[in-house]
């Protein structure tokens, strides 16, 4: 059928597009299984499609992504696991997240205030 063709080479292209943009078309790439449009091996880590778009869509820079990255991949429990869209949003509104160093309270930082208690950093 022409039109799933057409979608495999779209995710084929989206991940050619993102292995140049953020690792110069240097990156070993592979879809896992021969997934084209679920997850891939991108060097030591692990994008599906979604993230890809969403990463050149939202115009990601190399740091922002590794960070968006290790929190998605934080295996700790108290740490959140936002998807891109609202991680690029927390980040262009000069927020961040941490735990709060006064109350051990994890919420968004705003300009070096706990969001949640209010204690300055």
């Amino acid at each position: 059928m022409k039109q799933i063709k057409a979608y495999y080479k779209a995710c084929q292209d989206i991940a050619d597009k993102f292995n140049k943009v953020y690792f110069d078309g240097e990156a070993d790439m592979y879809a896992i299984g021969g997934e084209l449009d679920g997850v891939w091996g991108v060097n030591d880590y692990f994008f599906d499609i979604q993230n890809m778009c969403q990463a050149l869509e939202l115009d990601f820079k190399w740091g922002d992504l590794m960070y968006w990255y290790d929190q998605w991949t934080d295996t700790d429990e108290k740490r959140l696991r936002l998807n891109m869209k609202t991680y690029k949003d927390l980040i262009d509104d000069n927020f961040s997240l941490s735990l709060c160093p006064s109350c051990n309270c994890m919420t968004k930082t705003i300009k070096n205030k706990c969001g949640k208690c209010k204690h300055e950093k």
